[in-house]
């Protein structure tokens, strides 16, 4: 990268951490510190999806919560009845990081996931996805990915990991209430709900805004 920087004649600014953004007349003016930086067009490539997303759901908190966002192991989970909402893969990881650990886990989801073999007649499945050319192929449809690897939905159908399919309308006195009535009690909750978008310190996000990830410049959200 420093080799890049230096025969394309960039203007790395390294060391530098920035606190704002505004739109000024036809461009912007980004602030970092004390020093500021003007430009036409302001690209963001710095994660803007960094936010745990948690649903808002009313709950008495008599039930700890965290968010994927923290976990760092089993031991990051004290509750011996765990529910994981969420199927995606972190959640799927850690379902069965736990399930190792000795905890009694159940899997919350809206939809029964979907999985992709690691391996397909010897080639790591990424192999296929670029001899196909779906490696790189523009995301359309539903944003639900399946799960990489099958052994979550393997220690499911072997009854070492309960998957509920639903969602939850409260937390209370203990248990989870979900919207089908059904009532369960756990000693622990972790969130693995995935991320939200924040810039929240671009003032404005007009027109000549870009984010990394999506097909085209912001306009005008708010």
């Amino acid at each position: 990268l420093e080799e890049y920087a230096q025969y394309f004649e960039l203007p790395v600014v390294l060391k530098s951490f920035v606190t704002g953004a505004r739109k000024e007349g036809e461009g912007f003016v980004v602030t970092a510190g004390a020093k500021t930086h003007r430009a036409h067009s302001l690209v963001l490539a710095v994660g803007a999806f960094q936010k745990p997303l948690i649903p808002h759901i009313p709950t008495d908190n008599s039930i700890p919560t965290l968010h994927t966002s923290v976990y760092q192991n089993p031991s990051s989970v004290l509750g011996k009845r765990v529910l994981i909402v969420g199927a995606g893969n972190s959640g799927a990881q850690i379902a069965e990081e736990l399930m190792g650990a000795g905890r009694g886990v159940t899997v919350l989801a809206r939809t029964e996931p979907r999985c992709l073999p690691l391996e397909v007649w010897g080639r790591n499945f990424l192999w296929w996805q670029e001899l196909f050319g779906r490696l790189h192929a523009r995301v359309r449809g539903p944003k639900k990915n399946p799960l990489i690897g099958c052994s979550f939905l393997e220690r499911v159908r072997e009854g070492k990991i309960q998957l509920l399919l639903g969602e939850i309308d409260e937390i209370s006195e203990g248990k989870v209430i979900l919207a089908n009535g059904a009532r369960e009690f756990f000693d622990e909750i972790v969130w693995a709900t995935g991320f939200e978008r924040d810039v929240s310190w671009v003032n404005e996000m007009a027109e000549g805004v870009f984010v990394i990830g999506e097909e085209r410049g912001v306009r005008n959200s708010s």
